[in-house]
């Protein structure tokens, strides 16, 4: 099973990355968080602002069910040569990962890239703007001004491509409809209620 020693339990990157003139873009982790907060924040924007910085609030959103397979795929390439066990809970069938996760015990629920959307962000309804996980680039160039450095060795590393990493993937067509209903209706169910998919 899991040991939770393995992961971070604290919320990594609660605050949104604030470009500009005081655009602040929320990043739930599997959503760009490490591409945004860690990449561009290397030399762009800041994590930490002050009362009434903030003109306009934008939230980069991801299907939940890919998201979901995402943060297996992380899970996979994180722990691959690190605990035999770890690794092996990872490799079984996501159907069953699906299952063992549902419960609001389940020591799945305390890994980061885990919970639910809604409980890093709140509703969607409290942005400005709300932009899914494929236009984040789009987003960067044409309402943020952000130029990217597709040369940077970095560029590479932070962006988080699971089909860099050399493991099997965990698709959304490798999920059961049984499997998928729990994930919307357990899982992520306050996702679903407040516009996260």
């Amino acid at each position: 099973m899991i040991n939770i020693k393995y992961y971070s339990t604290d919320f990594v990157n609660p605050l949104p990355h604030i470009f500009g003139d005081g655009i602040a873009v929320m990043t739930p982790p599997k959503n760009a968080s490490t591409f945004i907060n860690v990449f561009l924040g290397r030399n762009q924007g800041r994590l930490n602002w002050v009362e009434g910085e903030v003109k306009t609030k934008i939230a980069i959103k991801r299907d939940p069910i890919d998201r979901w397979c995402g943060a297996v795929n992380q899970q996979r390439g994180r722990l691959k040569g690190v605990s035999d066990l770890e690794e092996a809970f990872w490799y079984q069938d996501p159907n069953v990962i699906v299952k063992l996760h549902a419960p609001e015990d389940s020591p799945i629920r305390d890994i980061s890239e885990f919970c639910g959307q809604f409980d890093w962000a709140g509703p969607t309804k409290d942005y400005d703007a709300v932009y899914y996980l494929h236009q984040v680039d789009d987003l960067l160039k044409n309402v943020l001004g952000v130029t990217v450095d597709e040369t940077d060795p970095l560029c590479k590393v932070y962006r988080h491509k699971s089909t860099d990493k050399d493991i099997e993937l965990v698709l959304t067509k490798d999920l059961t409809d049984e499997s998928k209903k729990i994930i919307m209706e357990q899982i992520y169910q306050d996702d679903y209620k407040h516009g996260w998919f």
